[in-house]
């Protein structure tokens, strides 16, 4: 909450879809940034030797390979049950390959022929697999910015999903893929249907797809793109810094790098009375900065009161009991005055 209440916060989200929702939140008023996952392109590149894999899955040259993977096949959000239906209305044969765990996979029609891989940890190995594969289906229903879709992609596989969640982030229709525009099983089928029986439009979308690659996810750009950020809110932050040591002021970056109380902590504690004059303005700055501090409140209405400024004090002995009413020590400097006065 501290960091939020400072202009100078900077939101970063991997996808315009997730930043979009970030603008319609509470946190809307603060600057927002896109800094999409980055993966190793020299991993995740077209396999040369793709025909001779291929033949080692058991896989003819004139087959077409569906390829679709998620950590975990029954994660409902995965949206893996509409795929299971949308491949019961496939019209031709083709072999699916089936990256991840999952503990019901159900019988497919006879036309589709499963390859089950399990679960693939090794990057280099799954990278076969992309390239392996004619089409990736990613069906998900909710998810941030898919990186399964990036490495198809950099692999120079299209790629199918709903628009749902950062997937449109990736899949740019007939450049790196389709986009299912409806979330049903029926819709999805239409789209597979239609790029099978035209193989040669996923064909042709293998060089743009690396190239959207190259261009967008390459992991040393993720890097370079936190790199100039944090540069840019370094420069502005020492600007400031030295703007407001010119004006006196407190620094904004300093305030928020502590708590109130350890703020207040290195600041006095004001007990020496020939510099009550200058603990006095120190505690003012300090409470334009936290105006409901009670303990600020309190001594500051100590100090006036020493100095003979009867009304300053008062009005923040007032204050301190206002913010924490169940303190004894605000309650009883609070009523010695009215007492005394």
């Amino acid at each position: 909450e501290l960091l939020l209440k400072h202009s100078e916060t900077v939101i970063v989200t991997p996808s315009q879809w997730l930043a979009g929702e970030v603008r319609k939140s509470y946190l809307g008023n603060h600057r927002i940034e896109v800094i999409p996952y980055g993966i190793d392109l020299d991993i995740f590149c077209p396999d040369t030797s793709r025909r001779l894999f291929r033949e080692k899955c058991g896989i003819r040259s004139d087959e077409f390979v569906l390829l679709t993977a998620a950590a975990d096949l029954n994660d409902k959000r995965k949206g893996m049950h509409l795929l299971w239906d949308a491949l019961s209305m496939i019209k031709s044969e083709v072999v699916l390959m089936l990256v991840g765990n999952g503990r019901s996979i159900p019988s497919l029609p006879e036309n589709v022929r499963l390859i089950h891989q399990g679960f693939v940890a090794d990057q280099s190995d799954m990278a076969r697999f992309y390239s392996a594969a004619d089409l990736f289906i990613c069906p998900t229903l909710a998810d941030n910015l898919p990186c399964v879709l990036i490495e198809s992609i950099s692999c120079g596989t299209p790629c199918i999903g709903f628009r749902s969640g950062g997937v449109s982030d990736v899949i740019r229709p007939n450049i790196t893929g389709w986009l299912v525009e409806e979330t049903s099983a029926e819709s999805l089928a239409k789209v597979i249907n239609g790029i099978i029986s035209n193989p040669n439009s996923a064909a042709e979308l293998k060089v743009s797809c690396r190239r959207v690659a190259e261009s967008e996810y390459a992991i040393n750009m993720q890097a370079e793109r936190y790199e100039a950020l944090f540069r840019e809110l370094i420069q502005n932050s020492d600007k400031m810094n030295h703007a407001q040591k010119l004006s006196g002021t407190p620094s904004n970056r300093a305030l928020i790098e502590t708590c109130p109380e350890e703020h207040y902590k290195s600041i006095l504690p004001p007990t020496i009375s020939s510099r009550q004059k200058e603990a006095c303005n120190k505690l003012e700055k300090f409470l334009e900065s936290y105006p409901d501090f009670a303990l600020a409140h309190n001594d500051i209405g100590v100090l006036y009161y020493k100095q003979g400024m009867k009304e300053k004090a008062l009005s923040h002995y007032r204050q301190a009991v206002q913010f924490e009413s169940q303190n004894i020590t605000f309650q009883k400097n609070l009523a010695d005055f009215y007492y005394i006065e």
